[in-house]
């Protein structure tokens, strides 16, 4: 073939033409809706649903918040009303049995003295009935200390067996003090018969002349303070610990098994239960008689604590505290957050 020659005036030419200002004004304007309209996209749409829902998910945390320690509030009010239920029962009950006719005609008729003994014992063996294994001791006592019939653990003590002297006991004079119709509760002690702690109730027998001649008293167990915080702590999914606190601020009962106080002759104290700061404030503030609802960390775990005191007797200088520790992760764990993401 030959060589192919190009002319120069059959040579393509590129022209290159200069676009008028007005078309790159009019390309500009385009790029710059552009990007405002993706800008009004975020602000009007993805950034307010962002906002929404940290809002959402702060409110719904506040919410869980104020739910918890609303349900703490009501979790140790109901403990607190039952112990006090419990013990109103326990002075109901002592004082209708101390009606008993067979208390008064014990003194008034000592030729059937004995026939009246079995029926006092029989009146104390039914007031442990009444409790479900809970009361410990019912007994008589004499005004000078003797003991005339008493019940332990549902089983009658024999007369060589009781004892003849309690007037040395702290609800003893206390109790002998009282009115007719009043009823004394003491401070719990470690009982030698139980072999367990017990809370102390009592109330004289007066003859109808007004001479005080007796002393009628039982012990209601601390186990069954326990059982009560158990049953209201199951109520609410096992979360957390129920207790209760003496004024000296020593355990009388917990629900955690591994603090115990049965059969030990001291009671534990609640400030060696833990060291950290938040722990040992919740317990001073228990032992002052306030009231607390608060977040405090407890075992370096943030948790919700509330606590308020417990109205043992209308009687009694006696001041306990009812409180209550739920690790908040585990509140927390029981709702679900992702909702509001």
């Amino acid at each position: 073939m030959g060589r192919r020659v190009f002319d120069k005036a059959t040579t393509p030419v590129i022209l290159k033409i200069d676009q008028p200002p007005c078309i790159l004004h009019m390309i500009r304007i385009r790029k710059s809706i552009r990007l405002k309209v993706i800008v009004m996209f975020l602000l009007v749409g993805v950034l307010p649903m962002v906002g929404s829902s940290l809002y959402l998910y702060q409110n719904s945390q506040e919410a869980l918040e104020n739910d918890a320690f609303n349900i703490l509030g009501r979790l140790v009010d109901q403990s607190n009303r039952a112990v006090e239920d419990t013990f109103q029962e326990a002075g109901q009950v002592l004082l209708l049995t101390s009606h008993n006719p067979a208390f008064v005609r014990y003194f008034n008729e000592p030729e059937k003295r004995q026939e009246w003994l079995n029926e006092i014992q029989k009146a104390l063996g039914e007031i442990q009935g009444l409790f479900q294994g809970s009361l410990r001791e019912a007994c008589l006592i004499r005004k000078d200390g003797k003991e005339l019939g008493k019940v332990v653990n549902a089983q009658i003590f024999p007369a060589p067996d009781l004892d003849a002297d309690e007037s040395d006991q702290i609800f003893f004079k206390a109790g002998l003090a009282g009115n007719r119709g009043e009823v004394y509760q003491g401070e719990p002690y470690f009982s030698e018969d139980a072999r367990e702690w017990v809370i102390p109730f009592a109330t004289p027998i007066v003859l109808p002349d007004g001479k005080k001649v007796a002393l009628l008293h039982l012990e209601l167990s601390l186990s069954y303070l326990k059982d009560i915080l158990s049953e209201r702590q199951r109520g609410w999914m096992g979360i957390g610990d129920l207790f209760i606190v003496d004024d000296q601020g020593r355990f009388l009962t917990h629900t955690d098994p591994r603090i115990q106080t049965l059969g030990k002759l001291n009671l534990p104290n609640a400030l060696d239960a833990n060291s950290s700061p938040g722990w040992r404030r919740m317990i001073q503030e228990m032992v002052d008689g306030k009231i607390g609802f608060q977040k405090e960390v407890i075992k370096n775990r943030l948790s919700y604590v509330h606590y308020q005191p417990t109205m043992t007797s209308e009687t009694s200088n006696i001041f306990w505290s009812t409180g209550t520790v739920v690790p908040v992760d585990r509140v927390q764990a029981s709702a679900d957050s992702s909702d509001y993401l």
